[in-house]
């Protein structure tokens, strides 16, 4: 096979692979970016939750208090704290929605990620096996002529 012909698609070939490499490593940023999102929907809920849990169990402290008989002015402060903690507890909140809508949107890009390394697969298989078919015929092409080269000089010797 020493005069073997170039493959025609050899451009194709190499391109094929390079998308498939592309899709790849974008997949794999498209996974790491769905898993620090869900990091941080974790972590978000987390503290929304211990904020929550905290300001619960210090209202009902507050409440006792109140029913127990304290001065005004302690109940005005912890209304005051209780207030500023609903705020806090508001602004938690928007975060973890915010945290979920990120975590939706990685993970829409993920599968996006995900289908196009598919596709790049398949494209690449496909020249692959183009390539396989096509070396199959250069083979078979050579083994004749190989084999016709032989019946020649046999056919010369004969004479």
């Amino acid at each position: 096979m020493a005069g073997r012909a170039r493959y025609p698609l050899e451009t194709v070939r190499t391109l094929r692979a390079d998308e498939e490499t592309v899709a790849r490593d974008a997949l794999a940023a498209r996974l790491r970016a769905q898993q620090a999102a869900e990091d941080s929907v974790a972590t978000t809920s987390a503290r929304a939750a211990t904020h929550r849990d905290e300001t619960a169990r210090v209202e009902r402290r507050e409440r006792a208090a109140d029913s127990a008989g304290r001065p005004i002015a302690e109940t005005l402060l912890a209304g005051d704290w209780l207030r500023r903690r609903r705020a806090e507890a508001e602004t938690l909140e928007h975060a973890v929605r915010d945290a979920k809508r990120e975590h939706a949107a990685a993970t829409s890009a993920a599968e996006l990620a995900r289908s196009t390394l598919a596709d790049a697969r398949a494209a690449r298989e496909a020249v692959e096996k183009h390539h396989a078919t096509w070396l199959a015929g250069e083979r078979r092409a050579e083994e004749a002529r190989a084999e016709a080269e032989a019946e020649d000089v046999l056919a010369g010797r004969r004479r």
